[in-house]
């Protein structure tokens, strides 16, 4: 899943950079292993505390070269997505809005600095 010499964690931060190099600080908040893929749970870290924030989801992608995370675009598999961290996590239903989760929208891959 991730490289076995820098172990990444909930709670960890990631400067990630977007396809024009902007860096970004993301606290990951979860890595769940569905069907086949690994998808991995961020917000931003200026977000942390704050009551309402951003959960962005992503399919983790490892090449020789690089760690991505790309965009999810299929709206039932970020559903399904969403409600298995939101379980996997403790919060039932009642606590959190049935709404669409965000994904990365501003570009179709992030990589890690």
């Amino acid at each position: 899943m991730f490289d076995k010499d820098n172990p990444v964690h909930k709670g960890m931060v990631l400067s990630l950079n977007d396809d024009d190099g902007n860096s970004v600080d993301y606290t990951l908040m979860d890595i769940i292993d569905y069907d086949g893929h690994t998808y991995v749970y961020f917000i931003r870290s200026d977000q942390v505390d704050q009551e309402e924030q951003e959960l962005y989801i992503t399919e983790y992608e490892e090449t020789y070269q690089d760690i991505i995370f790309n965009s999810i675009t299929n709206e039932v598999l970020l559903n399904e997505l969403y409600d298995i961290f939101m379980e996997e996590n403790g919060y039932t239903a009642e606590e959190y809005d049935d709404g669409l989760p965000e994904a990365y929208s501003d570009s179709d891959k992030y990589t890690a600095e």
